[in-house]
């Protein structure tokens, strides 16, 4: 088990490669950030296959908690250095204005921002 994020560089790593992604991951804890550089043993763009890949123990994984969480009960993942946690990323919504939202737009917002709050 890895001690710090910068002994993730000795552990096989697998990474998501899709959307704007570094080569590396930016790790926090409280006030502080660290980005660790990734060498992976395997890169893919679906982080399903990320999560599945890390199942089958090949390597450590950095995964939205969703993802992570959605494994068959057959299948368990061990959470790799539990004070830290991935950088926040932020998400925005883009529509034409008030004057034309309309009310299926408007509760996928308001499901959104409860999905993404921190509380």
């Amino acid at each position: 088990m890895p001690e710090s994020p910068e002994a993730l560089s000795q552990h096989d790593l697998l990474t998501f490669t899709g959307g704007s992604h570094r080569q590396g991951w930016k790790l926090t804890r409280q006030e502080q950030e660290v980005f660790v550089p990734v060498s992976a043993r395997l890169r893919v763009n679906n982080s399903f296959a990320v999560r599945d890949a890390a199942a089958q123990g090949l390597g450590v994984a950095l995964l939205p908690l969703a993802v992570a969480n959605s494994l068959p009960a057959t299948h368990q993942l061990t959470r790799v250095l539990p004070e830290w946690g991935s950088a926040p990323i932020p998400v925005h919504a883009v529509f034409p204005g008030l004057r034309y939202l309309t009310p299926k737009v408007r509760a996928f917002i308001d499901l959104a921002v409860e999905m993404f709050s921190d509380s």
